[in-house]
């Protein structure tokens, strides 16, 4: 069972009550995280940080063959982009099957917290499309562009899980400190603009998919990326209008902000209006967010 709390007295409410009763409408959907990292059988991104010793469990061969050499193991992991070559895949049997098993929508990961994009972003070159990628001359390469028309097709609505946090960005964990936790390695209230550069390149992230990859009907933000100075949070082009001032959102720490940047392909509204569900960042009061476009 999920609930959702919305107050009747906030602006969004009349179109985030229809979009959440939408959501709870579709009961059963199909969520899925697939990149590189599956070559190895590992547990996406968590193996990469230090603290997380869950990730790299002993019976994980990748881990123990490497004689438990976390910077080794790192480096490895990092490289397996280029050795990354699915020529089996097939979205299109991956829809009928969840189709035929009753699911109503998909949640795919455009970018887990590593840093790899399964899109064709322009913003990077650790990605699916990446020349050094064997995958990248197959027709199919664009894979997120695949998973969702073949689902399209089947009549899901589309889901898009996006990681905040970035582990293979230097403006986010700076390579020339050690990363041991999940948050930036380095302080990003001495380092503004340092933060505003990747708060700038999430920005962008986010905006070619929301632009690039028809109707999004869902976005999933995951992994909150620790403290932010006021100048800027990663949360910023997928929020709803929250309660408080942006200013105080980010003093507090929040998930509380301003809305999105407008933004065409977001799922239907009400009103005449275009949103797409945020999911996995909450308002203070526990609201879920939405993407509001005009």
């Amino acid at each position: 069972m999920m609930a959702f709390w919305t107050a009747p007295d906030y602006p969004e409410s009349a179109w985030l009550n229809d979009r959440l009763e939408w959501y709870q409408d579709q009961k059963f959907g199909f969520m899925m995280h697939w990149a590189p990292y599956s070559l190895w059988g590992c547990i996406e991104s968590w193996p990469l940080v230090e603290e997380d010793k869950f990730g790299r469990p002993d019976d994980l061969k990748a881990w123990t063959e490497r004689g438990k050499d976390m910077q080794r193991f790192a480096r490895d992991y990092r490289a397996l982009p280029k050795a990354f070559n699915p020529v089996k895949f097939d979205p299109g049997m991956w829809a009928v099957a969840a189709r035929n098993a009753g699911m109503k929508y998909v949640v795919f990961t455009t970018k887990h917290h590593d840093g790899f994009s399964m899109f064709d972003t322009r913003l990077t070159d650790y990605r699916i499309t990446a020349p050094d990628v064997p995958f990248h001359s197959n027709s199919r390469s664009n894979v997120v562009r695949e998973v969702f028309n073949a689902f399209r097709k089947e009549q899901f609505a589309i889901g898009a899980y996006f990681s905040k946090a970035d582990w293979h960005c230097p403006d986010y964990w700076e390579p020339s400190q050690p990363a041991r936790t999940r948050n930036p390695n380095y302080d990003t209230l001495a380092q503004p603009e340092k933060w505003r550069r990747f708060v700038d390149f999430v920005h962008g992230q986010i905006e070619e998919l929301m632009t690039g990859y028809g109707p999004i009907d869902i976005l999933w933000l995951g992994r909150r990326p620790g403290a932010a100075p006021a100048a800027g949070h990663p949360d910023g082009p997928a929020r709803g209008h929250g309660p408080e001032s942006s200013a105080e959102a980010h003093r507090r720490g929040s998930h509380s902000g301003r809305a999105i940047r407008e933004l065409p392909n977001a799922g239907t509204g009400s009103a005449g209006q275009t949103a797409a569900l945020c999911l996995g960042n909450l308002h203070d009061d526990g609201r879920p967010m939405v993407i509001q476009t005009r």
